[in-house]
Parts: structure tokens; C-alpha cells; sequence
């Protein structure tokens, strides 16, 4: 047999292996990918089933295909742990209203009949419906009342809510009230550990006062709705640990009794306070906060909330940070950062790209990968360094190697854009290599393991191997 012969024949069996098959699966990221692997032959079907239906996610309009697919697998159905439904990007190119379009796409019988396979055979324990950030679309509401025969095992609720949903849940004799509604839907869930809400306008006033979750743990609340009760809901829920709040409602500051687990918490220039007590102590604690996201404007307001987080010096371990403009010295905030925070293991910088525009740029700094760097090559903790720029340029392994002479003695990761690169060591110095499994990266909508990534993902104590 010739030699091309005998390799072929090695690499054909090689995938024949389901390990190897699986392996490989797993850098498929997009839902796409995967399906057409899995129907390359009967093998690498089966192989790839648990791996497609674990965390699912479809588009509203693949919701018809997606559950013919769990009416052909009662595997799937059994595998399921995780749904996302995605919105879609309608244009109103011929005048026609959003809405229609929405009505037009939907199919609310076929995510109810998804939702029933789920209550008599699955174990469904979480459900997201619209990406965080995307225009909401309406689901119907005999969608949502499908929803509620999963209260027994939904753990996880992602859900914006932009328009009047669920005015089932209120008795026929009551006037119809999208907060009322609100609140009665979630008082049927009690067992839910995560709860991510975006709330619109028509929830002004709403109040959250009289729900518990005995084992909440992860709470985002982003709401354009005035005058939401916010406050004493948190301060009852001694077990959350991850919390991202944004809205123009005022929260009186917590106590430093408050929160008292919290390991992951999102502020900005305006909400900070209402955290100032809980940060003064919580270095002190058994478990302090290790992951701090910064979401501001104006480098001089994450000047004033770099000064109330300082107490953190010692035990902060991740920052995020968020820039909506483009007028910041990057080089005088990171040099700050890498002296009050010196035990700093990940930092993330994030500039949206809707904003990349704004401002002067020929006046603002520019993403330079030696200057950003040298902030931190003395710092002996740091392990990843992300930054997210559309102004800025690709990388290559080349452009790593020439500031290698700046980087930290233990940084493994450098995340560009979406480029990630694995720092590899050796006698003859630093190796980049390219990757294809970021650590966190959030660019990235098909992130398989999205419950466990949003808000954060920096809970499972990696911080002080």
C-alpha cells in the first residue's frame, strides 16, 4: 500500500472514532456547523446529538424545523438543558410595519408544542428569548402560558419584555396590567437560581418587592421604565452573587450587611453609590468580589468609581471595563488599573463599535498592543487580556512576538477583537498561537455555555489556582 494510501486510511478511521468526532464538534461554534456535521453519516449523528440539543439555539424562524427535530429524538428532548430563542433583524424596506413582519415570522404553535415536548419528556432549566442588546420582538401569548408548565424545572429566565406580554395571567374581570402580569408570571417560579429581565417603558412603576427566589443567584435587571421598586428585593436576597443593574430608578445605598455574597458586580457612574457600603467591606469578607464590570462615558467618571472600588485592591481578580467614547487616555487608565489592583488575573476592554465613530480620533489613543502591555509587565497574576476595538487593527503571531519583551511572566491569553491567541513558553521564548475556544469572549453570540456566561462567568474559583 502506498504511503498516501496508508495516511488516508489512518485519518478515515480516525473519524470513526466518536471521541475524536466529538473533539472536533466542539469547534464548530455556529448552530449551523454543527447540524451539518452531525448529517455527514449515521455515526457522527448520534455522536453529535447531545452536543446539538444541550444548549440549543434557533432563530424564530428555524423554530419549526427545531421541533421536528425533538419529535424525531426523544434523546434530544432528554439532552435539552438549555434554550435560546434568537430574534431576527427585520427591515421595513417596503413600508411594511415591524410588527407584521414579527406576526408574519412567528410561529407560537410551534414553540408551544416545543415547550409541551419539554414539560411531559424533558427537563428544560433554562430559556432565553431575545439576545440582550437586540431589538425585541413579541412572542404571543398562548407562548408564554406554555411557559408556565415549566416552573417545576426552569432554573434560568432571560426574557425582554418591550410591549404588553401575558395579560392572561390576570383574572377576565381585571383591567389589563403588564406589571401585574409581570409579577404573577414570576411568582409561579420560585425555584429560579437566575433571572435576567429587560424591562421597556410599559413597566414604569413596577415592584419587585413582594417576589423571593430561596436560591437566587444571578440577577440582571436593564430597564427603560421609571420609577421600577428595586431595592428591598435585593436586600432580602442574601444568596445572589452576580448582579448587573441598570436603570434610571433611584436604589437607596445598601447597608454593609447587604449582598453579602456577591462575587460579580456590574457599576456605573450612576449606581455606583448605591453599592459604596457593601464595597467598603466586602474585601473583608469570606467571599469578597472578585469581578467588577465598569460600564461609563468619560474617563473622569471611572475616575470617581475607581476611587470607591479601591477597598478591593487585594481581592479583585477580573475587571471589565466598558468605554462609550472614545476620548479616554487608555494607557493613563490601565496604568492606574495595574497599580491599585496588582493581583489583577483578567482585564477586558470593551469599546462598542456603534460608537467607534464618535469623537475626534485622530485625538484619542489608538489600540497599540506595547503600550497596553507595558502597563502590566511587572504584574506576576495577570492571565488573559482582552480588548474589543473595531478601530483597531488585526493582529498576527508576529505583532505578538516583536512586544514580547512586555508580557507579563504569567499571561496565557491575549483575546483581539476576535482573534485569541494561547501564549505557549519555552526555552527560545514566547510561542502565540492562534485559537479557536476563548476564554470569555462575548463577541461571540453561539457561546455554547451562554447561561453560565451572561451576566458573568468568573464563579467557578479559578482565580487562586
Amino acid at each position: 500500500m502506498a504511503m498516501g494510501e496508508r495516511g488516508q486510511s489512518a485519518v478515515s478511521r480516525c473519524l470513526e472514532l466518536p471521541e475524536i468526532v466529538y473533539e472536533i464538534a466542539t469547534y464548530l461554534h455556529e448552530p449551523l456547523d454543527l447540524h451539518s456535521a452531525s448529517c455527514c453519516n449515521r455515526l457522527w449523528y448520534e455522536v453529535l446529538l447531545p452536543l446539538r440539543a444541550l444548549y440549543a439555539q434557533i432563530t424564530v424562524d428555524c423554530v419549526p424545523s427545531f421541533l421536528e427535530f425533538l419529535k424525531s429524538n426523544d434523546r434530544a428532548i432528554h439532552f435539552c438543558q438549555a434554550l435560546r430563542v434568537l430574534t431576527l433583524h427585520l427591515e421595513d424596506e417596503d413600508g411594511d410595519s415591524k410588527a407584521e413582519k414579527v406576526k408574519d415570522v412567528i410561529n407560537s404553535g410551534a414553540i408551544s408544542a416545543i415547550f409541551n415536548l419539554f414539560a411531559e419528556k424533558g427537563d428544560l432549566k433554562f430559556f432565553m428569548f431575545a439576545l440582550p442588546g437586540e431589538p425585541s420582538q413579541i412572542l404571543p401569548d398562548d407562548v408564554w402560558i406554555t411557559l408556565r408548565k415549566l416552573s417545576n424545572t426552569l432554573q434560568g429566565l432571560y426574557i425582554e419584555l418591550m410591549d404588553e406580554h401575558w395579560p392572561i395571567f390576570l383574572s377576565k374581570n381585571d383591567a389589563y396590567n403588564p406589571r401585574d402580569a409581570l409579577i404573577a408570571f414570576l411568582h409561579e417560579h420560585k425555584q429560579l437560581n437566575v433571572l435576567h429581565l429587560y424591562l421597556g417603558e410599559r413597566f414604569a412603576g413596577t415592584d419587585f418587592s413582594e417576589l423571593h427566589f430561596p436560591e437566587l443567584h444571578s440577577f440582571l435587571l436593564i430597564s427603560k421604565a421609571q420609577g421600577v421598586e428595586i431595592g428591598p428585593f435585593l436586600s432580602k436576597h442574601k444568596t445572589l452573587q452576580t448582579l448587573d443593574i441598570f436603570t434610571d430608578s433611584t436604589i437607596p445605598a445598601f447597608s454593609e450587611n447587604d449582598l453579602p455574597n456577591l462575587v460579580a458586580l456590574q457599576v456605573s457612574s450612576l449606581t455606583v453609590p448605591w453599592f459604596h457600603n457593601v464595597l467598603a467591606v466586602s474585601a473583608s469578607r469570606e467571599q469578597p468580589i472578585r469581578h467588577i464590570q465598569i460600564s461609563t462615558e468619560k474617563e473622569i467618571y471611572y475616575q470617581v468609581i475607581q476611587q470607591i472600588i479601591a477597598p478591593l485592591w487585594n481581592a479583585l481578580r477580573c475587571i471589565e471595563l466598558i468605554f462609550w467614547s472614545r476620548d479616554v487616555r487608555l494607557t493613563s487608565v490601565l496604568g492606574n488599573i495595574s497599580e491599585t489592583f496588582p493581583q489583577l488575573v483578567e482585564l477586558s476592554l470593551f469599546i462598542p463599535s456603534w460608537r467607534a465613530d464618535d469623537g475626534n480620533p485622530s485625538k484619542s489613543e489608538s489600540f497599540d498592543m506595547g503600550s497596553i502591555l507595558k502597563c502590566f509587565e511587572s504584574n506576576n497574576y495577570l492571565l488573559a487580556i482582552s480588548f474589543s476595538d473595531s478601530a483597531a487593527d488585526f493582529l498576527d503571531e508576529d505583532d505578538i512576538r516583536e512586544v514580547s519583551a512586555l508580557i507579563p511572566p504569567r499571561l496565557r491569553y491575549i483575546v483581539w477583537r476576535a482573534q485569541t491567541f494561547k501564549l505557549e513558553r519555552s526555552e527560545s521564548g514566547i510561542n502565540p498561537v492562534r485559537t479557536y475556544h476563548p476564554r470569555n469572549y462575548r463577541g461571540s453570540k453561539y457561546f455554547r455555555n451562554w447561561h453560565e456566561e451572561m451576566v458573568f462567568d468568573h464563579l467557578k474559583g479559578d482565580y487562586d489556582a
